[in-house]
């Protein structure tokens, strides 16, 4: 099985098939639908940043087989193998999908987290912006809850 791409998709960005003779590219017989045979258009190598249901990324250039695709479809198509390489689940009843790799939990201790988040962030504070009131005699911002989170006495 081959990735397959869109050749409109290819052609809006402006690409050329892959004219190098040492990839060896090998044009598949495909059957579609009723067993018609679409037509291909050559190889095409791309550059795809793809990120799953959890945000997970994976970036990565594969070649791609170019042939007429309705433009109602995905314009990408991964095959068998590649999902199967990049340890992809699909879910098809709800329509999603996500890399098998669980993500990576770091314990770190509360200064690390400190060094990391302070670098990165800047929280001065935290304030109760809207509470419904089912009393209309009840003011809202009477009682605001307003947490100050201070990281300058955190050790370092």
């Amino acid at each position: 099985m081959v990735d397959l791409v869109s050749i409109s998709f290819v052609k809006s960005l402006g690409l050329s098939p892959c004219p190098r003779p040492k990839h060896q590219h090998v044009e598949p017989a495909l059957e579609g639908v009723g067993q018609i045979q679409p037509k291909t258009y050559g190889f095409y190598h791309l550059r795809l940043h793809i990120t799953d249901c959890w945000n997970q990324s994976l970036e990565f250039i594969c070649p791609f087989l170019a042939v007429d695709h309705n433009a109602q479809d995905s314009q990408v198509l991964l095959g068998r193998p590649t999902l199967k390489d990049f340890k992809i689940n699909i879910c098809n009843g709800i329509d999603l999908w996500e890399f098998k790799r669980k993500p990576k939990v770091t314990v770190v201790s509360p200064r690390k987290f400190t060094q990391e988040i302070s670098c990165t962030s800047r929280i001065f504070a935290v304030h109760t912006v809207f509470r419904p009131c089912e009393n209309d005699d009840i003011d809202p911002w009477e009682d605001e809850d307003t947490h100050i989170i201070d990281l300058s006495n955190v050790p370092k």
